[in-house]
């Protein structure tokens, strides 16, 4: 019978210490935070994240693109500054929503950084800390700029149309008006006989 002299080694993955546990539990997390940076980097939408006190802590490449900011010019602004008017109001209502668990959906106008308007929809959800306390803010922020734009243009042709059916409404009445009564097929002596 053979003596064995030494020590066996278990290989790291059945490695059952603590510090296994963590380092493993570490490189899951990390694994899954890579993830879900491909993820809100490529959604094709707007992603932003705000604080508790609602300055912008992150966003996607898609919100520098549409609004013409870099990174560092958005991040550590408060998210109302580029805002302005009704849209202002409209956010800040949202965000006491945000402040109070509630999630919701709604649209307004954003100046860029050349001062254009654009406008989007945004989906925001409100953030919590592990004692369920308000945290802050997460919204996807879509783009419709162009609708709005097709809509308007939409609107503007429908009012036109109308104004033109009205003309020529009223152009057919002038012409109606016109005619001999036998021509408009109106028969008198039948209409107006007493029965």
């Amino acid at each position: 019978m053979r003596r064995i002299i030494g020590t066996v080694a278990i290989p790291p993955k059945f490695h059952v210490s603590g510090e296994g546990k963590a380092a493993e539990k570490s490189n899951r997390l990390q694994e899954l935070e890579k993830k879900y940076r491909i993820l809100v980097e490529n959604i094709g939408e707007g992603f932003a994240i705000c604080n508790k006190n609602m300055v912008v802590t992150f966003v996607n490449d898609k919100v520098c693109e549409t609004m013409g900011y870099s990174k560092d010019e958005i991040l550590g602004r408060k998210v109302d500054s580029f805002f302005e008017g009704k849209s202002k109001k409209k956010l800040r209502s949202e965000l006491k929503k945000r402040k109070k668990g509630k999630s919701s959906r709604y649209t307004v106008a954003v100046k860029t950084k050349k001062g254009e308007e654009i406008f989007a929809s945004v989906s925001g959800v409100p953030l919590v800390d592990r004692e369920v306390k308000f945290n802050g803010s997460i919204a996807i922020i879509s783009d419709f700029t162009e609708r709005k734009k097709l809509e308007k243009k939409l609107e503007k042709r429908t009012i036109e149309l109308e104004k033109e059916v009205k003309k020529r409404t009223a152009q057919l009445s002038s012409y109606i008006g016109e005619l001999p009564l036998q021509r408009r097929g109106i028969d008198w002596p039948r209409r107006f006989t007493m029965v």
